[in-house]
């Protein structure tokens, strides 16, 4: 199977893009400083002291506790650090260089690809939360990407990069440690509640990327149309998802309307940032499954991907009652995650910041 042009040429192509009076800037060289207070005295929070080139937060494992990611000239480590205790524990480390480590929703499985020092070798390596080895794939492909199942993680598809562009999908159950070929031509699946397979099957409708949302039952073999004329669909967990729809390729506004068990809840409008392909824009979000609120970055109006460069602020919705609140700007959109108790947020490009969101203070992770 090939990958589209377009999806490997998303951030070198710009496209034509109308011209537009730019507003005033809205965030500042202090916007650091804005949310910057000091901690109450019971928050005894401690940075993590690092001398190595390279550390990267992963996701919390609880509320007290994240997973970290460290290179150095010779290891490369995981370990578990107590952000109040200031306590760190090296689950696993390897002389081998290993990318992409991820944490699975519920925090019981680590995966990482895994590239041998004295070959070409590349191992999709699966560890429990203490670091012991649960299965190893050896050989597959030169690449990996995985998606976990947000409320059923024993269920896992892994997209394997083959050369010269190809790629094969598996779906993968760990519980049982087996795995199938699925035939896709599409690269990314998502997912739906029951454990079925979702992606979008774009169909050729002018300039916007219009798709069907896809069901495929993979043991039925099985494909349904589930919803048309879509630009995007995620599923969040516990039966919350949300799709994307737009006017026209010159709308302001995309509408993202938000469902629990297929009943639409509400409809929000996001700014678009186009990209000029036919990769539709999602800023970064996380839905915080204990309060059921969804936080994502909003850009301040509409303009190409490549140009803007005014800000965003982090909005969070209540699903259970609709409120919207915002809690600051911040000048990138940049991954989040809540902590389990959803009192914390991690965000940053290498999640290397926590907010305190009763507290309304920014930490860093870091200090060296």
């Amino acid at each position: 199977m090939k990958i589209g042009l377009a999806f490997l040429l998303l951030l070198l192509l710009s496209g034509c893009f109308r011209e537009q009076v730019q507003p005033q800037p809205h965030i500042d060289g202090d916007w650091k400083e804005q949310i910057s207070k000091p901690l109450n005295q019971n928050q005894a929070f401690i940075p993590y002291e690092t001398i190595n080139p390279y550390t990267q937060v992963i996701g919390w494992i609880d509320d007290t506790s994240v997973i970290l990611f460290e290179e150095d000239t010779d290891l490369t480590k995981i370990s578990h650090y107590d952000i109040f205790s200031g306590e760190k524990t090296v689950i696993f480390e390897s002389e081998n260089m290993m990318l992409d480590v991820q944490l699975s929703p519920n925090r019981d499985i680590i995966v990482f690809q895994e590239f041998q020092s004295n070959s070409y070798d590349n191992h999709l390596i699966f560890l429990d939360i203490y670091g012991q080895l649960t299965m190893k794939l050896e050989n597959f492909g030169e690449q990996y990407q995985v998606h976990f199942h947000p409320d059923k993680e024993e269920r896992i598809v892994i997209v394997v990069f083959l050369p010269d562009w190809e790629f094969e999908t598996y779906l993968l159950d760990i519980s049982q440690q087996d795995m199938q070929m699925i035939d896709l031509t599409e690269l990314h699946v998502e997912w739906f509640e029951n454990g079925d397979l979702a992606y979008l099957k774009t169909k050729e409708e002018g300039e916007l990327p219009i798709a069907d949302l896809i069901r495929l039952q993979v043991e039925e073999e099985q494909e349904d149309i589930v919803q048309e004329r879509l630009l995007a669909y995620r599923y969040l967990s516990d039966g919350f998802y949300f799709v994307v729809k737009s006017h026209s390729i010159d709308a302001e506004n995309s509408q993202w309307t938000i469902f629990q068990q297929d009943e639409p809840l509400v409809t929000l409008d996001v700014p678009v940032l186009t990209t000029g392909t036919n990769e539709w824009w999602i800023p970064f979000y996380d839905f915080e499954q204990k309060n059921k609120q969804l936080l994502w970055f909003k850009p301040f109006y509409n303009d190409s991907f490549f140009h803007y460069q005014n800000g965003f602020e982090l909005s969070q919705m209540s699903l259970k009652t609709g409120q919207i609140d915002v809690l600051f700007e911040w000048p990138e959109n940049v991954p989040l995650e809540t902590s389990p108790n959803g009192t914390m947020l991690l965000l940053g490009h290498q999640l290397e910041h926590i907010y305190f969101l009763e507290e309304d203070v920014l930490v860093d992770v870091f200090k060296k």
